[in-house]
């Protein structure tokens, strides 16, 4: 009897298992069947999960997934008659992947449909890339292939994607020749441009391309000389300045790596720590809560007597005179005889009683209050101020330019002080707080470097920004975007970016981003 009592659920549960595997795998073969091969597919991965080596699942998932390349391809396909060539390719880019993640490739008629796509794709990006290179944009051409390059380099098409592939970057070496060509003494930002640009096609180019000792001595700086006049300023503040400005310097356009030409900042600083503290009497005022005793009139009752009358139920027995049968034993029959009874009858009877009314009065009772009493308690105490004064002024000497570099702060501190600890009347001691002067005169003068900063930044583009004359060689314009590009401002210039549209093809921010060191 036990062991059927375990058998039952056991077979319920075996039931239930297979009639539910079967029921995944009808809604998987009626997906296949009208043509949803995604959902199949999907169907038939979450039957694997279960049973990844089911071998009806395992070929269903091949199944849907064949159907699936077959109908992607067809899609692939009508977007090329469409002339959606660019959406077509990124769908070949996809599918490519999804076959290589599920290491499934076409066959058969698929295979031949796949490879005749493959062929109109690459030659459509061929058309695409010698468009670019006639026009001379070489980079552009290498971008766009880059991005679809891993479809071609495979099979029958390789050949061809690396011949494609050789061309753009013999197009890319020649571009880079002819900007060397435009490199001379007097274009040395141009020169570093054509450095960074032919070493992205893997050209080696001469130490021409290289910003000239010349150049680095007259215009560009390599470290911070920070000359600083002060009485009374912390040493340590000195440091903190100098390498403050030294990195203002390395994010500026007058920053050469490895100059030895350095830019001298003037600074004439003047500080102030004044402290008074004077002794004074403080009173601390405080209130106590102190019991009294008061007299209060209280609401109170009692129950009074009074005489009254009341009308009280009574019985009393009344006689009345009725017949009833007796027997005659003498003349043997029933006789009616008369007699008297009573009967109990009731009335009323007014009767004297005492009843209890409630009757109020007041009464003075005592009770303890409350009441607030202001005190004073005197203590002795100290008045402090601090005043913290700061000025500095002085410029940064660029070239014959002086940037001119002032800061002016003031701050007063000021308290009390004691060392009362008496906690019941609000009193807790309080120490002198002065502010450390070395943190204070970092934090009040953070504004020097944003301020040599932006001055270095403006100077630059003020030197140096100046759009290309008329007849100006690809060099010496080259020479005046690259040069003023060097400052913020100067990179959101329009001839800077039409420059490097018209000749690389791109906006200056994405090239630049594109030909680093």
């Amino acid at each position: 009897m036990e062991l059927n009592k375990i058998r039952i659920p056991v077979l319920f549960f075996v039931i239930l298992t297979v009639s539910g595997c079967s029921l995944q795998y009808r809604k998987a073969k009626k997906f296949l069947q009208n043509g949803e091969y995604i959902a199949a597919e999907q169907a038939y991965k979450n039957i694997l999960e279960k049973s990844p080596k089911d071998p009806e699942a395992l070929e269903g998932l091949h199944s849907a997934r064949e159907n699936i390349i077959d109908k992607r391809l067809l899609e692939i396909r009508y977007m090329r008659l469409a002339g959606n060539h660019d959406e077509a390719l990124s769908a070949f880019r996809d599918l490519f992947k999804d076959e290589a993640d599920w290491d499934l490739y076409p066959r058969g008629a698929v295979f031949f449909t796949q490879q005749e796509e493959l062929k109109y794709a690459l030659s459509h990006v061929t058309q695409i890339v010698d468009t670019r290179l006639a026009e001379k944009h070489p980079v552009l051409a290498r971008q766009y292939f880059d991005g679809y390059k891993d479809i071609f380099w495979q099979g029958k098409t390789l050949d061809s994607a690396k011949s494609l592939d050789k061309k753009i970057i013999d197009s890319g070496n020649v571009s880079c020749l002819d900007f060397v060509g435009n490199v001379s003494d007097k274009t040395p930002y141009f020169a570093g441009f054509v450095r960074r640009y032919c070493s992205y096609w893997g050209s080696p180019t001469t130490s021409s391309t290289t910003i000239s000792n010349r150049t680095a001595e007259t215009e560009l700086y390599g470290v911070v000389s920070l000359k600083l006049d002060s009485e009374d300023l912390p040493d340590e503040i000195k440091a903190e300045w100098n390498s403050g400005f030294q990195a203002v310097l390395e994010n500026s356009p007058f920053y050469g790596p490895g100059v030895k030409h350095e830019l001298p900042v003037q600074l004439t600083a003047r500080f102030k720590d004044l402290r008074n503290e004077v002794p004074v009497s403080l009173t601390q005022e405080y209130t106590t809560q102190e019991p009294y005793t008061a007299y209060v009139p209280v609401l109170k009752t009692k129950q009074v007597p009074y005489n009254t009358t009341e009308l009280q139920m009574k019985w009393r027995s009344v006689p009345y005179s009725t017949t009833k049968y007796e027997y005659n034993y003498y003349t043997g029959r029933y006789e009616s005889v008369p007699v008297t009874e009573y009967r109990n009858d009731s009335y009323l009877e007014s009767v004297p009683v005492v009843k209890y009314r409630t009757e109020f009065y007041t009464e003075t009772e005592a009770v303890t209050k409350y009441k607030t009493v202001p005190h004073a308690y005197s203590y002795a105490g100290t008045v402090y101020r601090q005043n913290l004064i700061l000025l500095a002024e002085g410029a940064a000497n660029v070239g014959k330019k002086k940037l001119p570099l002032v800061v002016n702060k003031q701050e007063t501190n000021k308290g009390v002080s004691h060392h009362e600890n008496i906690p019941d009347i609000g009193l807790t001691p309080k120490l002198i707080h002065y502010l450390n002067p070395v943190d204070w005169i970092k934090t009040n003068s953070r504004e020097l470097s944003p301020m040599l900063q932006e001055k270095l930044d403006a100077l630059w583009s003020e030197l140096y920004c100046h759009s290309p004359q008329t007849g100006d060689s690809v060099g010496q314009s080259g020479e005046l975007v690259y040069k003023c590009a060097r400052s913020e401002k100067g990179r959101a210039l329009e001839f800077v970016n039409q420059w490097s549209i018209a000749n690389l093809g791109l906006p200056y921010e994405e090239a630049s981003n594109l030909f680093k060191d």
